[in-house]
């Protein structure tokens, strides 16, 4: 996410100094809190899509400054900013999320699963989690 350019130029917003020359990123106006919590940011997701939905959707990746590249299967990987999106071709029955992982603010020793539902939450061991969704229908 970006915030407008005249935020970060008002002193009231007492937000974090530029990274590089129009740095208007989400890091620059969040606190720093988040380093106190275990997850740290999403580094990429998987979602399954249609085929219609893909079409409408790379051309919005593409302007904003993602990679997009062509995959096996008719699905686009797109790059950009830290962050991977996989997008893969399916029915509208079949269709949702199928993979989010993060990265940790520190490394984990060991291993630990949550069932969340029809979903699993994989915490480590290192700094990585990974929380998959089961298929619909």
């Amino acid at each position: 996410m970006e915030y407008r350019p005249e935020y970060f130029a008002d002193p009231r917003s007492n937000t974090e100094p530029p990274s590089f020359p129009g740095d208007v990123s989400r890091e620059r106006y969040l606190s720093d809190d988040y380093r106190t919590h275990l997850m740290r940011d999403v580094t990429s997701v998987r979602i399954a899509v249609t085929a219609g939905d893909l079409a409408d959707t790379v051309p919005l990746l593409r302007a904003g400054g993602f990679t997009v590249r062509t995959v096996t299967g008719g699905g686009v990987v797109a790059q950009g900013g830290g962050t991977t999106i996989r997008l893969d071709v399916t029915t509208r029955e079949q269709a949702g999320y199928r993979e989010v992982d993060m990265s940790l603010n520190h490394p984990v020793k060991d291993r630990h699963v949550e069932q969340i539902g029809n979903s699993t939450l994989t915490v480590g061991p290192g700094s990585h989690a990974e929380w998959t969704f089961a298929v619909n229908g």
